[in-house]
């Protein structure tokens, strides 16, 4: 074994991308506890009041078999517009993706496996924008992407009147971005699902409730946080927008003012299974736990057993200096394999450019993408759950203010901070994320949640080429469209 090749860490970057249909939004409401029974994983926006990528036709049509089928979206864009969606949307995956492979690969090397929900990352943000003002909203516009729209209002008002225009018209634009996307994911085969669950000890603005509800279909609750009864309804939605993958365990407390989550819940099937008869035990390089300063290269792996999916296909294939990626088809998606090449160790492979070509490899009619080759492919069967604190993902995108109680900016959502009646004060206390990512021989499963918690401050002839997935690699799934919805790192597969 080569000691580079003994030197690597195991990663999985996961974004799954389907077509489907749906609409986003909201505006403020104040809401009491009743008691609803009936929290649809379809319907999230339900409000209660009360508790309770060679012009030859072969290539051709071998890009069409991957692509899929195409879905609308329930949002009406200009071509112009689509045009813009998709290239934030990129932008904001592209950080995103170096952003979450610098925490995962080389801020904190020990983990074992990660993932993240890039869609649930992206609406939690349109979400956040709704109920923030100034600096605070500003930094979450930023995480968009330099491409991000910018309204353009007329200099012959004042400027207090020209900043509540802007942040007006910016917002609208915001809500068709959030839908069209979220439209062109949501299919059978992906659930998208959005819930405000607010403290019965503040006054909350209508219009924002009403944005959430309308424009992001975010269910919403008013009651009592800490009490098991309010916990109990949180997890009951949880358990049901993840289809039972991940099971609610989340618990509020008193001092929370408000809890945002987003939920994805996808499962797709591969267009040609693997066969089970071809699925062997091999060997994993992962990357140790247990390193320190004089750690030698050699003690840096752990060799672990596991089953390991096997095929020989002419997926869609690329590769340069840095790495190679496959294609591998589903029914309506398709899931991008990246493999560091050997003398690429895998927390080397962290840098904007790696990220922006990483991403752009989700159109299926990139360039890139050569589809003349054999594949000879292997890759270990995963079953993993994992926890993604966001606080220092997102305050290393920018978004800074939001987790300081001294300088976030919530005036948007709450009139008043609670009991005390004094304005400001309500900051993120938490940001995390739980999924739940799963790949066999048949295809691939996963869910994930976001939750965001809000408190007050306290006070031809075909070549053969060989990619063996033994050694960090890279996973995302999308549709032609490019449009990412997870991702995930492993440095181990146990």
């Amino acid at each position: 074994m080569r000691k580079d090749r003994i030197a690597k860490a195991f990663a999985l970057f996961m974004t799954l991308v389907i077509a489907g249909t749906t609409g986003c939004g909201g505006r403020k409401t104040s809401l009491n506890e009743t008691g609803n029974k009936n929290v649809s994983t379809q319907k999230t926006s339900d409000i209660q009041k009360k508790d309770g990528e060679s012009s030859s036709s072969e290539v051709q049509d071998k890009k069409k078999e991957l692509v899929g089928k195409k879905k609308k979206s329930s949002v009406n864009l200009s071509n112009e517009e689509v045009k813009k969606c998709k290239q934030i949307y990129k932008d904001y995956n592209s950080s995103l993706l170096y952003h979450f492979l610098k925490q995962s690969w080389g801020d904190n090397p020990q983990k074992g496996l990660v993932a993240c929900s890039n869609i649930n990352m992206y609406l939690a943000n349109g979400m956040l924008s709704e109920m923030t003002a100034g600096q605070s909203r500003e930094q979450i516009l930023n995480s968009f992407g330099k491409n991000m729209f910018r309204a353009a209002v007329s200099d012959c008002i004042n400027v207090n009147d020209r900043e509540e225009k802007e942040w007006e018209e910016e917002q609208k634009i915001i809500r068709k971005m959030m839908g069209y996307i979220s439209g062109k994911i949501k299919s059978e085969n992906c659930s998208l699902g959005n819930s405000a669950w607010l403290s019965d000890k503040y006054d909350y603005s209508r219009e924002a409730g009403t944005i959430l509800k309308n424009d992001y279909n975010a269910y919403s609750l008013t009651g009592e946080m800490g009490s098991k009864s309010f916990n109990d309804k949180i997890n009951k939605w949880i358990d049901e927008q993840t289809g039972g993958k991940i099971k609610g365990n989340l618990k509020t407390n008193k001092d929370m003012a408000m809890l945002l989550l987003s939920a994805v819940n996808f499962k797709e099937q591969w267009k040609v299974r693997f066969d089970k008869n071809n699925t062997k035990k091999g060997i994993f390089y992962g990357q140790s736990a247990y390193t320190c300063g004089n750690t030698t290269e050699e003690e840096k792996i752990d060799k672990e057993k596991c089953s390991f999916l096997n095929s020989e296909y002419a997926y869609a294939y690329t590769e340069n200096g840095r790495y190679q990626a496959v294609s591998i088809p589903m029914t309506n998606a398709n899931m991008n394999i990246i493999l560091p090449k050997e003398n690429v160790a895998a927390d080397k492979l962290i840098n904007n450019k790696d990220a922006k070509q990483i991403i752009s490899l989700c159109n299926t009619f990139n360039k890139k993408w050569d589809y003349s080759k054999i594949v000879k492919f292997s890759m270990p069967k995963l079953d993993f759950k994992s926890e993604l604190e966001l606080n220092p993902l997102m305050q290393d995108m920018g978004i800074k203010n939001i987790f300081n109680g001294k300088k976030a900016d919530f005036s948007k959502m709450f009139v008043s901070d609670g009991e005390n009646k004094s304005e400001g004060g309500i900051y993120v206390s938490k940001a995390k994320q739980n999924s739940r990512m799963t790949i066999d021989e048949n295809g691939c499963s996963m869910a994930s949640y976001t939750e965001i918690a809000l408190e007050a401050l306290a006070d031809e002839k075909k070549d053969t080429v060989t990619m063996n997935c033994n050694r960090p690699f890279i996973i995302i799934v999308s549709t032609s469209d490019g449009l990412p919805i997870f991702m995930g790192a492993v440095n181990r597969v146990a």
